[in-house]
Formats: C-alpha cells, sequence, structure tokens
C-alpha cells in the first residue's frame, strides 16, 4: 500500500488520494484513488502487461525491459506472491484508482501452512 499511496501523493499537485477497503465474496479489496494526472499511456500499458505476471510481464513487445518505475512492479510481485491481483482504473486529468485484491482466510485455507506462492512439494 505504501508505494500505491506514495505514487498517488507524488502525482496529486491537488485535490486528495483515498484510501478505502471492502470485502467482497471470499477477498479484501483495497483501492487507493487519487484525482491527479492519471497514468500516461506508457505507464498504463505497463501496469496492464504486469498484472497478473509480476517482474515477467516487464517486457515490451520487443522483450527488452520496460520499467515505468519500481512501485508498481514491487506491488505486482508481491500479489502474486500472495495469491492476489490488482486492477488499475486511470484517466487523464482525473485521476487514477488502483484496487489490490487480496484472498482471505477461510477454514480449509487457515489449517495448511502458509507457502506464500510456493506449490505444495516446493514447501516441504
Amino acid at each position: 500500500l505504501h508505494n500505491l499511496v506514495a505514487n498517488g501523493v507524488n502525482h496529486t499537485a491537488k485535490g486528495h488520494v483515498r484510501v478505502s477497503a471492502a470485502m467482497h465474496a471470499s477477498a479484501y479489496h483495497i483501492t487507493v484513488a487519487d484525482t491527479g494526472n492519471g497514468m500516461p499511456d506508457a505507464a498504463l500499458r505497463h501496469a496492464l502487461r504486469i498484472q497478473g505476471r509480476g517482474a515477467l510481464g516487464a517486457m515490451n513487445e520487443e522483450g527488452e525491459r520496460d520499467v515505468q518505475g519500481l512501485g508498481l512492479l514491487i506491488v505486482a510481485d508481491l500479489l502474486q506472491l500472495l495469491g492476489g491481483s490488482f486492477v488499475v482504473d486511470s484517466t487523464k486529468g482525473l485521476g487514477t484508482a488502483i484496487t489490490v485484491i487480496l484472498p482471505c482466510l477461510t477454514k480449509e485455507t487457515r489449517n495448511g501452512p502458509a507457502t506464500y506462492g510456493l506449490s505444495s512439494e516446493a514447501a516441504k
């Protein structure tokens, strides 16, 4: 969350950065929304490319590293380890909202050891 809030603060000269949270189905949804400039096209393409892929998605069409900054890349990698994801909604001139989606514990998932993205075999 720190990286998302810092990005919002850095790119919002006037207005606000708001953090909200809600429970939907079996996941926590945490949204960081700002009224800043919105994400430039290159940064938005980067965000969409790394969703669910983390650092592996930081390659452009030519196979070269395409890093627009490390903040969202770190968020994507951590979410991948935690079994989560994120959604980006950004409009130029109006701001950006990034929603982090984290699975919540159930009775079934609470009983086993935490593996943090590793397979059961790799955790042994």
